[in-house]
């Protein structure tokens, strides 16, 4: 248990900084608020595509048991991502900080800069809000399907619903840039919220993969209407600060508060 404990801490730190700080910035600083709606309606789905091919296409080989071949084949397309990566992906040009890295890490936290920048924190905070209530169902999707449900093809289930998610957050990414960031999420905050009621009284194949669709198309819609308004309210030298004040106010409070408010 303490070396799984350890090797997640050690592959989340990775990644995040990989993913969640490198290239969420890199993203920032080369897009456009023009051009923002479409490519974070793009980025939101590909989470859920990442879930689609490990617990459909690779379902097969934990049914079976067979977690080593399972993890290899995870671990090396990511490494072979990783790769990739180094020699296709290009800074934008950015001046870089003069001053150290405790300085930067603490500047987007400081109260000041709350101050300074309210619109940015305000988008924060939506991000905060939605992040929680994703994470009170989110890491139980499965577990509701297959054991709560009791749905034989709930792996089929699943593969449909993500397919039909992603093609509409990315048509409503178009849909962003086209009305305004703003203007849209309301929207697809609505479709998030009647997706989730809707789950509550499906329970037969077709009601499920239609509820769930709703609600997933709406909160991959949701997070990237808030990523894109947060993107446009970062200041230029500072895209990577403000992924690290993003990572805690949506990702690490979500993470604590809403799947520990889900469990029984």
């Amino acid at each position: 248990m303490i070396a799984v404990i350890a090797l997640d801490c050690v592959m989340s730190f990775i990644g995040s900084g990989a993913n969640d700080a490198a290239f969420a910035a890199w993203v920032t600083d080369s897009t456009v608020p023009a051009n923002r709606g479409r490519v974070d309606g793009w980025l939101a789905i590909m989470p859920l595509i990442g879930m689609l091919l490990v617990f459909v296409l690779l379902d097969p080989l934990t049914q079976s048991g067979q977690w080593g071949l399972f993890f290899g084949i995870v671990g090396g397309i990511t490494v072979i991502t990783g790769i990739a990566a180094w020699f296709l992906v290009r800074d934008r040009g950015v001046a870089k900080h003069t001053h150290g890295v405790l300085r930067a890490i603490f500047e987007g936290l400081r109260p000041q800069t709350v101050r300074r920048e309210p619109a940015l924190f305000l988008t924060l905070a939506i991000w905060t809000v939605v992040g929680i209530s994703s994470q009170v169902f989110l890491p139980y999707v499965l577990i509701y399907l297959r054991y709560s449900l009791a749905l034989d093809g709930y792996a089929i289930v699943l593969g449909v619903v993500l397919l039909l998610a992603s093609a509409l957050s990315v048509a409503g990414g178009r849909l962003m840039d086209r009305i305004g960031k703003p203007r849209f999420l309301p929207y697809a905050v609505g479709a998030f919220a009647a997706g989730l009621i809707a789950m509550t009284f499906v329970r037969e194949m077709t009601g499920v993969i239609a509820a769930a669709t709703v609600m997933m198309a709406g909160m991959m819609a949701s997070v990237a209407a808030v990523s894109a308004m947060t993107r446009d309210r970062t200041p230029e030298d500072r895209a990577g600060g403000v992924q690290g004040a993003r990572m805690i106010m949506a990702i690490l409070i979500p993470m604590l508060i809403g799947p520990r408010s889900a469990a029984p």
